[in-house]
């Protein structure tokens, strides 16, 4: 399954609650997540990162060094599990855009899950407007004297 088949230049996101747990070992996994994730990886993980392989995307939330409790995206109600399942993906050519993935705990809202933000740098420019070509003059018609002269008459109305 394909996520998109749009321009190249398109930024891309996928972001959700996969409950997937990708694990921190991204041996012959580095083209799709990073060495920093959490816990041991699942059966969802493990399709999460098919998908991502088969749609060229990067799991930004395996890329930066955090705290436990800044990596950890859901917590059960007990308080003793916490896993990180929830990620934002991106394409692979926009990997470098984002600054930073982390998870912010007390968030103004009933769930077990916390919020999951980034931080990015997009540099997006301006297309550039066909530059206008100026006229051209034929030169080589001056060579011969009759042109020249009646180009020269009616330049100065003589």
């Amino acid at each position: 399954m394909f996520v998109w088949s749009g321009v190249e230049k398109d930024v891309l996101f996928v972001i959700g609650d996969f409950n997937a747990i990708v694990g921190h070992s991204n041996d012959g996994l580095e083209d799709v997540m990073g060495k920093l994730g959490h816990g041991r990886q699942n059966h969802r993980g493990e399709m999460l990162i098919d998908f991502c392989r088969d749609n060229e995307l990067f799991i930004t939330k395996t890329m930066f060094r955090h705290r436990e409790r800044r990596k950890v995206t859901w917590r059960s109600l007990d308080g003793r599990t916490a896993n990180m399942i929830d990620y934002k993906l991106v394409g692979k050519r926009w990997k470098s855009s984002v600054l930073n993935t982390v998870s912010i705990v007390g968030g103004n809202f009933e769930s077990d899950h916390v919020l999951v933000i980034s931080e990015l740098r997009l540099r997006i420019w301006k297309p550039q407007q066909p530059k206008k070509s100026l006229p051209r003059y034929r030169v080589d018609m001056l060579k011969n004297i009759e042109t020249r002269n009646s180009h020269i008459c009616r330049s100065y109305r003589l």
